[in-house]
């Protein structure tokens, strides 16, 4: 028995509901199919007279030309789609996750919706023309060429639609995610945190931990060996940690080099054998630059989040100190909030005596 696909239902409940809006009946779908072997004839002549249109564009020229002259693709991709699922009448899920598809596409390469204006204008007119001149019946042919808008309304709609959702969904990943290390950034990580742990406080679940993670000695690496450099240890950094860590666990560069670390559903002592291990890792780990081999470690601070954690605030401050107090300890270990209270208040007292006697 095949899974139950969610994604696959909601694209046919989809399609049924834009087959509705756009007025694609049985009849349309009918007319649809009567008109493929009239477009199949001349299916190769119209996709030529589109795409010397299209190639003489400079923009869009160029675009084909950065992409291995990809126009050859498109116009097969192109014949396809007209006749294999829109003038076969095949308005299913399967036809919209392709258009998803074509969408992603179109957006990686920049073909903006004014192209596809012109091209469903030029198609529409082209396959009206070939109605009219194959079809000795006016009243049939005007019908014929109205179910044919209908269609063509619709798909333009449909990949206009999908052109914009994939331009959000790639300027929210970018305002999201560090453009060096591919992982969240600041931004994205604090709304991933916000979601999980409410302004007001209380961990949505059973409890976990927050590591914040420092590059020891990072200015040196800057300093002696150039940014560039610097660049590579951040990128090999993330690196490590994304493939060290679970799948539900949360990275991202939190600032500079330092990086966020949450791991839910953990207690802080399983958590700080994790991020001991880690250190352990990235200690025995070389980075190779400009043929030297630079060495790594790594201060990390840790903090409990609860179901009565004051707030997201308060446990990043807490990791926050005991991040500092676990470079002032020596660096290259880990440090939980507990253990830099603990210390702080070992100082106290040992001051309060000394001053005492």
């Amino acid at each position: 028995m095949k899974p139950y696909n969610h994604t696959r239902q909601a694209d046919a409940a989809e399609i049924k509901q834009l087959l509705y809006t756009f007025g694609v009946t049985q009849s349309v779908t009918s007319d649809l199919k009567r008109v493929r072997p009239i477009l199949e004839d001349h299916i190769d002549h119209l996709l030529d007279g589109f795409y010397d249109k299209v190639m003489a564009d400079s923009d869009m020229s160029q675009v084909f030309q950065n992409n291995n002259n990809s126009h050859l693709r498109a116009k097969a991709m192109q014949k396809s789609h007209w006749l294999d699922w829109v003038f076969a009448a095949k308005f299913d899920a399967q036809y919209l996750a392709r258009c998803k598809r074509i969408g992603r596409i179109h957006q990686e390469h920049k073909i903006l919706p004014v192209y596809y204006l012109f091209g469903y204008q030029f198609v529409s007119q082209a396959v009206k023309d070939l109605i009219f001149s194959a079809c000795d019946d006016p009243k049939q042919a005007h019908r014929l060429a109205q179910s044919v808008e209908k269609a063509i309304f619709l798909d333009i709609n449909l990949a206009i639609s999908i052109y914009c959702t994939e331009v959000s969904a790639s300027w929210r990943r970018t305002s999201q995610y560090d453009q060096l290390t591919d992982i969240l950034n600041r931004r994205g990580i604090t709304e991933k945190l916000s979601a999980m742990v409410p302004a007001t406080g209380g961990y949505n679940g059973t409890t976990a931990c927050i590591g914040l993670l420092d590059i020891d000695f990072f200015k040196n690496i800057n300093d002696n060996y150039g940014h560039d450099t610097g660049d590579q240890v951040l990128k090999f950094v993330a690196k490590l940690i994304t493939s060290n860590f679970r799948n539900e666990d949360i990275v991202g560069r939190w600032g500079g080099e330092e990086f966020l670390i949450l791991m839910p559903d953990i207690r802080v002592a399983d958590a700080i054998q994790v991020f001991q291990r880690f250190l352990t890792t990235l200690e025995s780990s070389t980075i190779k630059c400009n043929g030297q081999s630079i060495s790594i470690t790594a201060s990390i601070g840790v903090s409990e989040l609860s179901d009565h954690a004051s707030s997201l605030d308060g446990t990043l401050r807490r990791a926050d100190k005991a991040l500092y107090q676990a470079k002032d300890a020596g660096r290259n270990q880990v440090m939980t909030s507990q253990q830099s209270t603990d210390q702080e208040r070992t100082k106290v007292i040992g001051h309060a005596l000394r001053f005492k006697t």
